[in-house]
C-alpha cells in the first residue's frame, strides 16, 4: 500500500488540494501559481495519513477521522503503539462491524465528539 496523506492548513481552516506536496522526508511544499514548489512551514500545516479502510460507504478514514459504529459513538481515529485506534479500540476490529461510518474530522466537525466530564 502506498501512503496517502492529507493536509490541513490551520491559517486558512481548510484541506488543501491539489497544490500540496509531501517529499519522501515529511517536508510540505506548496505548488506556487507560477509553477514552483516552496516549503510550507510544518506549524501551520498537519498532515494525517490514510489508515488504508474505508467506511460503509466507500470514503477513505484518515488519521483525525471521526467515525461511528453501532455501540461506538463518535470517537477520532488516531495512530498509537504500533496501530490505527478509533478512540481505544484497535481500528482493526472495527472492520468486524459491517455500519462503521466516517461522520467527519476532528477541524471541521469537533463538536461531534463526546466531551469528556
Amino acid at each position: 500500500m502506498n501512503n496517502k496523506y492529507r493536509v490541513w492548513c490551520k491559517n486558512n481552516h481548510e484541506w488543501e488540494k491539489d497544490k500540496i506536496f509531501i517529499s519522501p522526508d515529511g517536508k510540505i511544499f506548496e505548488m506556487m501559481p507560477t509553477g514552483r514548489l516552496v516549503q510550507v512551514r510544518k506549524d501551520t500545516h498537519i498532515i494525517q495519513q490514510y489508515t488504508g479502510l474505508q467506511d460503509k460507504n466507500g470514503k477513505e478514514i484518515y488519521e483525525g477521522d471521526i467515525i461511528t459504529a453501532d455501540g461506538i459513538e463518535n470517537v477520532e481515529v488516531n495512530y498509537s503503539m504500533f496501530s490505527w485506534y478509533g478512540g481505544s479500540i484497535p481500528l482493526i476490529d472495527f472492520t468486524k462491524f459491517s455500519n462503521v461510518e466516517k461522520i467527519g474530522d476532528i477541524f471541521e466537525n469537533s463538536n461531534l465528539l463526546k466531551k469528556e466530564e
